[in-house]
């Protein structure tokens, strides 16, 4: 017998043990960021609530705006108590769920897939680019309160 001739072992993929198809696993994805918005909504009213953002953090008022929600972002994550760093590190995952959402989108290629999840994306950017500009110059540009 040669090694042409011996039975070849079957290989199973984690898709064909659970009977799951792309279009499960984008309909989850989909589900885990709707859930993440929830959660970041509700991480958004903690930090608006509880905490107050000094005026003279590192960041704050910067000459350059993509600098400045970097240094900002950074120094939330790294000493801005837990709501906020939760708040950031949060929004940051979303982020890349948006993304990751997006790309599977592509990849399943559907015009109404592809056009909600681009919509989606550019949607928390734009949340996260409108946080960024509170926490810079401490104005909020979404709402006029």
């Amino acid at each position: 017998m040669t090694l042409a001739d011996r039975p070849r072992a079957s290989t199973v993929t984690l898709d064909g043990i659970r009977g799951t198809d792309e279009g499960t696993r984008f309909r989850s994805t989909l589900a885990f960021a709707l859930g993440a918005l929830i959660v970041q909504f509700l991480l958004g009213m903690a930090v608006n609530l509880f905490v107050t953002i000094p005026s003279d953090h590192p960041g704050a008022n910067p000459p350059e705006y993509f600098g400045g929600v970097v240094a900002s972002v950074s120094w939330a994550i790294r000493h801005g108590g837990l709501w906020l760093t939760l708040h950031a590190v949060w929004g940051l995952v979303l982020l890349l769920a948006a993304l990751g959402t997006l790309m599977q989108a592509i990849r399943l290629r559907g015009g109404g897939r592809i056009t909600l999840a681009a919509l989606g994306f550019v949607g928390v950017l734009a949340a996260g680019f409108n946080g960024g500009s509170f926490f810079e110059f401490f104005t909020k540009t979404s709402a006029r309160c």
